[in-house]
């Protein structure tokens, strides 16, 4: 984490912005998650063994002082918390001067998780989308591995699947991709964007007369948005008529 930090100061802003600091997390392999605001989700997430960055606004509304801290500790005893705060490795505040300074940041805080970690406090939405983000910028292989993990906390998890299915694929991992996309289809066989990709795998790997009746099946589907409608023709296009070749393994 304090590698992150340091990673992204930016001396012109005098300070950094939570859009490098996340990048800076995953280019460690990490992924950044942005905890609940609230007191409980931080102490959780220290309880784990993660500290936590945060943004705290040590000046007031008018007069913002923007700073970035990592919260290391919290003594319960005491009600303290502490941080390593700039120069500061031991830094402590009570709860409720330290809580003054988070509000008016907006309670951000963020963790870095590895890809067998899930959060303290895990919502299935937000945990997802931090690692479709992963996709985003080619993090293929810490992606699949904690959508792997997210189907242990989630199993049957449509969009987990879908996930797994897309990074096994952009990995060239073809006969995974397969199986995660019919694992999905096994309980919303109308699912699209799920019979889309089973159908492109399928034409890869040789499998052309399954593909074609795929994308048929998909191209039925009621319902179906503009945008999505367009990525099924231009699959079926792509499909050519099968030549006798048999699927490879």
């Amino acid at each position: 984490m304090d590698e992150a930090r340091s990673a992204v100061y930016i001396p012109e802003r005098q300070g950094s912005l939570q859009l490098e600091l996340v990048s800076a997390i995953r280019s460690y392999g990490r992924v950044p998650y942005q905890i609940e605001p609230s007191l409980s989700s931080l102490i959780g997430e220290l309880q784990a063994g993660r500290p936590v960055l945060i943004l705290q606004n040590l000046g007031v509304k008018i007069a913002p002082l923007w700073h970035y801290a990592v919260v290391v500790g919290h003594s319960p005893e005491s009600n303290q918390i502490v941080l390593r705060s700039g120069a500061k490795e031991r830094h402590v505040l009570s709860e409720t001067k330290f809580l003054r300074s988070w509000r008016r940041g907006d309670y951000w805080g963020v963790v870095a998780l590895r890809p067998t970690e899930l959060p303290a406090v895990a919502h299935e939405g937000s945990y997802l989308k931090a690692l479709a983000e992963m996709e985003s910028v080619g993090q293929y292989d810490v992606a699949m591995q904690a959508y792997e993990s997210a189907l242990v906390r989630w199993p049957g998890s449509t969009l987990a699947l879908l996930g797994l299915g897309n990074t096994h694929y952009a990995l060239g991992e073809l006969a995974d991709a397969e199986r995660a996309y019919r694992n999905l289809l096994a309980t919303r066989p109308d699912h699209v964007i799920a019979l889309n990709n089973l159908a492109q795998t399928l034409a890869e790997r040789g499998c052309v007369s399954e593909a074609m009746t795929v994308i048929e099946t998909a191209l039925d589907v009621p319902n179906t948005p503009q945008w999505l409608s367009a990525s099924l023709t231009a699959t079926n296009q792509g499909i050519s008529e099968p030549s006798g070749g048999n699927c490879r393994n």
